[in-house]
């Protein structure tokens, strides 16, 4: 592990107060010094309004030791990157946050990863070290250990112990609330700021995430294909975090730009995981430390103004891979270990893929045997199958008309039902593969897939499709077969597979209209 030098000249003076954190440009020649940051910082407001779970007290508990009861308290906003060094798109996300109306006192960026083949020095560091040279505030730090989880692990540590050091030097540094976020995001000018005061405004949460939404690059061409993934991830998000802002809860408080309080981080360290927040052992750490969180008694919360963008995938094989990932990683947590009521949302995700996955099956079943044996007539009578779609149309457009940035076209296509549904249908290809090797006990390296799908100049990926067309092959060609052995229990079968279709059917229906009527009692608070 390298070494962090702590001598470098920096000058940060001439502060703005922003309630409790500073605005401050660090623009100054000669690198990161926390020692220099710390002394430059006023001594913190003790009068900032009492939380439910009091950061005063939490700070004060960690040096009950302390000689000088009047020590000089500092309070710092920190900001840490976990980098793979294959990012190439740091510059944009360091440029944001030196941007923001409150910009962070310390911005650690965590580099680990492979270096590049050829001796160079990777695209990552490149672009940090010309930041590092402009700013004052940005510090650098290379691991050699792989990993996002590991260099998560290594920030709260190394906080942590910061903390303590100077403490014992007569300082009481304190950390109240740490932004992590990803290297490929882009924020909002205002979007620390909101994260803050949302925050503040609510004393038991343990994090508050921005919403984030993918963008069309500028001046960049895109092909009908990747138009049409950046249109399915928009949506997506967009309805996911509409839902997440109605019932009040994430459960993912995600890298897309987390702003945590610490002592909710040290609450999740003292539970498991050797005594740190995130699991190296899980391919969802974020999705584990929430569910960590809750378990505690904190909420997880969406935020309803700030925002981020993140880069999208734009072909089916990185978007598989990425999708895989997280699919595997939901199942296997879930797996391992459940409470029903903490992790009903969880659940409710999953059997609702499920639930969808196996209406489409019974429905290409009936469909196409019913059509040949002649048992189904295209009359009146079947617009009633027409009503989910109605809804689900109308549901997405709601939400497509909030989407940041959408054009006509956007919002005429989440009419258009088609293009949606061939979306759905690849999230559930993606879902039933998972399972498959959930039930199988297969094993597979979701983040080195992803990394190397990503890098990869293969665009396609028909796998899951397959899986998901034999799903459907075999139900119905197993029906066909019935039919022809024995027509009285086709019969039978036939009528059953209808009637729990109509009920599937009746059912979707109601949480259509359900989940319709919440997003419009909520649409004033509520933001995609």
């Amino acid at each position: 592990m390298e070494e962090v030098s702590s001598d470098r000249i920096v000058d940060i003076s001439h502060r703005k107060p922003i309630k409790r954190y500073y605005l401050a440009r660090h623009t100054h020649q000669g690198g990161f010094n926390l020692d220099k940051i710390i002394a430059n910082k006023d001594s913190s407001d003790r009068g900032h309004e009492s939380l439910l779970r009091n950061d005063d007290d939490f700070f004060d508990s960690m040096y009950p030791n302390s000689s000088n009861a009047h020590q000089e308290v500092k309070e710092l906003l920190v900001a840490v990157i976990p980098c793979y060094t294959k990012e190439d798109e740091l510059n944009i996300t360091l440029q944001s946050l030196q941007e923001q109306t409150v910009v962070p006192d310390w911005i650690m960026i965590v580099l680990n990863g492979p270096e590049p083949n050829n001796g160079n020095t990777s695209i990552a560091e490149k672009q940090a070290r010309e930041f590092e040279k402009k700013y004052s505030n940005i510090q650098i730090v290379k691991l050699e250990e792989k990993g996002k989880v590991t260099a998560l692990n290594f920030s709260f540590k190394y906080l942590f112990e910061q903390i303590f050091k100077y403490n014992n030097n007569g300082i009481r540094l304190r950390i109240p609330h740490v932004l992590y976020m990803d290297a490929d995001v882009r924020c909002d000018p205002n979007m620390i700021q909101n994260l803050h005061t949302e925050l503040e405004d609510s004393p038991n949460a343990a994090g508050i995430m921005a919403r984030y939404s993918f963008e069309f690059a500028e001046n960049k061409k895109y092909t009908a294909s990747e138009r049409s993934f950046l249109y399915g991830q928009r949506a997506e998000f967009a309805m996911k975090t509409t839902i997440q802002q109605v019932r009040r809860q994430t459960e993912i408080l995600g890298g897309q730009g987390t702003l945590f309080r610490f002592s909710a981080l040290v609450d999740a360290a003292k539970q498991s995981f050797g005594r740190l927040p995130w699991n190296p052992d899980s391919k969802v750490e974020d999705a584990e430390l929430t569910k960590v969180l809750q378990g505690l008694g904190y909420q997880t919360i969406t935020s309803s103004k700030a925002r981020a963008w993140v880069g999208p995938m734009l072909n089916s094989h990185s978007w598989n891979k990425q999708r895989q990932k997280w699919q595997d990683g939901h199942l296997e947590d879930l797996s391992k270990g459940v409470k029903p009521y903490r992790d009903r949302y969880r659940l409710m995700e999953q059997f609702y893929l499920g639930w969808n996955l196996l209406l489409r099956v019974i429905f290409i079943a009936v469909l196409l045997t019913g059509l040949s044996m002649e048992k189904i007539v295209l009359n009146k009578s079947m617009l009633i199958w027409l009503a989910p779609i109605i809804l689900s149309s109308l549901l997405g457009f709601s939400v497509a008309r909030k989407i940041p940035g959408a054009g006509t076209w956007e919002v005429i296509r989440s009419l258009l039902y088609i293009p949606g549904e061939i979306y759905y249908l690849r999230t559930l290809s993606v879902w039933l593969n998972s399972m498959i090797v959930l039930f199988f006990g297969f094993s597979r390296d979701g983040w080195g897939n992803q990394d190397a799908a990503e890098s990869s100049q293969r665009k396609t990926n028909i796998l899951s499709w397959i899986i998901l067309l034999f799903c459907m092959l075999i139900v119905s060609t197993s029906l066909f077969a019935l039919s022809y052995l024995n027509v009285a229990w086709f019969n039978s079968v036939y009528d059953v597979l209808m009637t729990i279709l109509a009920l599937m059917t009746v059912l979707s229906c109601v949480h259509l209209y359900h989940r319709g009527v919440s997003i419009f009692r909520a649409r004033r608070r509520v933001n995609p």
